[in-house]
């Protein structure tokens, strides 16, 4: 069976030029052949966007020799539909497809050419698309009823004249009268096909942000305010951060289209952006009820559900994101804690564990199964998941400050004072560090390192207590007393119930004074 497409490329290239019949031909089969694509549920990109990932099916729209194809063929596995269109007395359009190394293996004639109305329109693109469904393995049964709802009822006239706008617009985005044109060739059903040719324009590089936000103001006031338009002009407020607007328009689009995933989608971003919750969550159900397959919808669900404290239902949903996905470490990680909440370490641990083998590289994972075997006591356990959290993420200072620990507890000192430093280069104030490493000197005799180490944690607070005593004792037992009286009185005074660094006080100072008064 011939592999699913990662992405389906639809380039609009033709020597003929736009001016020619043969030429509008071939630009516009790939806009409408996009639109079929896409309705049959197969990955479609359309001619003004590019995209750095490499595809296991490209379909162009003019033959080409092979030294323009060998560019395109991105991985070993590509293959390539074009579509050549003949202006000849034939008039014929025929499919060829090549393999990955530019050589010509099949050929198929879709149609030919004649007055171009809809219904011979309909047949090219009904033929094409079999073709391709053909080219890929994939089922074909529905390519018909696609095929209409894309030409929609539009007349001849209209198609041609709706194909000759956004021609124009792709040769010149700022030009009103294609607008005009393509606005009137329009049926009511069908603004979305010119909402959504802005942003495709903008993302093309062949339209600023700016000017597709103002072409999309007068289309909306041009269809009378239909939902696709509102759809698409909400979603560029959004990116000019006009939020409350945005928000406005998806509720009013809503209004009239409430079964619209994409006006579902938009109202549950702008609702948690004004942080009303429920009611993000309340759209983000709708959009899972309407798109019940869907993991990104799921998994906003689940975090939505979780910031509103409805744990129970967050793990559900999270549960339908692993059931669609069952390799999505996110969410495996994300049931694993969860289950810590609900006290089920079991549980934790088998979610923890399943991430980790569908993605080796997650890093929360192996920290969290590492905290987990850590205060379970399995702690040889733990440690190599803690050293691998530490090194996917160099500032994660609580895995390497427990694989520190772990080691210490194991006897293993120069290992931990190895992970005592990461954690602390992790963390510039995390004094935590430097204070368990200072005693680990001191057990083992290293004094200077342990004073080195003690002076570090000082540095961060200042006023840390504790540290301040044991830096005095440090200083008395290395004979240093003078310089462990400031250390001791500061402790003392910011221990008032704890005696002994009221006790080694007393004793550095009748110390000193008995060293000052000896012969």
């Amino acid at each position: 069976m011939a592999q699913q497409p990662d992405l389906v490329i639809l380039q609009a290239v033709t020597p003929l030029g736009f001016g020619s019949e043969a030429g509008l031909y071939a630009r516009r089969l790939a806009i409408d052949l996009a639109s079929v694509l896409g309705r049959l549920g197969l990955a479609a990109h359309c001619p003004l966007l590019t995209s750095g990932q490499p595809p296991s099916y490209i379909l162009l729209t003019a033959p080409l020799s092979q030294k323009q194809l060998q560019p395109l063929l991105f991985t070993p596995g590509s293959s390539i539909t074009t579509c050549k269109f003949e202006a000849t007395a034939t008039r014929r359009a025929t499919a060829l497809r090549y393999d990955a190394s530019g050589r010509l293996v099949d050929e198929q004639p879709i149609g030919e050419l004649g007055a171009g109305g809809v219904a011979e329109v309909a047949t090219l693109l009904t033929n094409l698309t079999n073709y391709v469904a053909q080219t890929l393995d994939l089922p074909s049964s529905d390519v018909a009823a696609q095929v209409a709802a894309t030409l929609g009822t539009r007349s001849s006239a209209a198609l041609l004249a709706c194909w000759q706008a956004e021609d124009y617009l792709a040769l010149d985005p700022h030009d009103p009268d294609a607008l005009d044109l393509l606005v009137e060739s329009l049926t009511d059903r069908e603004y979305e096909r010119a909402a959504n040719l802005y942003p495709r324009l903008a993302t093309a590089g062949l339209l600023s942000a700016a000017d597709a936000l103002a072409a999309l103001e007068r289309l909306y006031a041009a269809s009378n305010h239909a939902p696709a338009v509102a759809f698409a002009l909400a979603a560029a407020l959004l990116a000019h951060r006009e939020g409350p607007r945005a928000l406005q328009l998806t509720l009013e689009g809503l209004a009239e289209q409430q079964q619209s995933l994409t006006g579902q989608r938009l109202a549950s971003r702008l609702y948690e952006m004004k942080r009303d919750l429920a009611a993000a969550n309340q759209h983000a159900a709708n959009a899972t009820a309407l798109a019940p397959e869907s993991v990104a919808d799921w998994e906003r669900q689940g975090h939505l559900l979780a910031s509103l404290g409805n744990l129970e239902q967050a793990t559900v949903a999270w549960q339908q994101v692993v059931a669609h996905d069952p390799q999505n470490a996110n969410a495996l990680f994300t049931l694993g804690q969860a289950a810590e909440q609900q006290h089920d370490e079991q549980e934790a641990r088998a979610y923890y564990q399943r991430a980790i083998v569908a993605d080796g590289a997650h890093a929360h994972a192996h920290a969290a199964l590492g905290d987990l075997l850590y205060r379970r006591k399995e702690r040889a356990a733990a440690r190599p998941h803690l050293e691998r959290a530490a090194s996917l993420d160099p500032s994660d200072h609580d895995s390497a400050f427990l694989a520190a620990r772990s080691y210490e507890q194991a006897g293993e000192d120069e290992q931990s004072l190895v992970w005592y430093a990461k954690a602390a280069v992790a963390k510039a104030d995390f004094w935590q560090a430097n204070f368990y490493a200072a005693n680990l000197h001191r057990r083992r005799g290293d004094l200077e390192a342990a004073l080195r180490a003690m002076l570090g944690v000082l540095a961060i607070d200042p006023q840390q207590a504790q540290t301040l005593a044991e830096t005095g004792a440090l200083l008395a037992e290395m004979g240093r007393l003078a310089e462990a009286i400031p250390y001791l009185e500061r402790a003392a005074a910011a221990l008032p119930q704890a005696e002994a660094p009221r006790t080694n006080l007393a004793r550095v100072r009748a110390l000193l004074g008995g060293a000052e008064a000896g012969p």
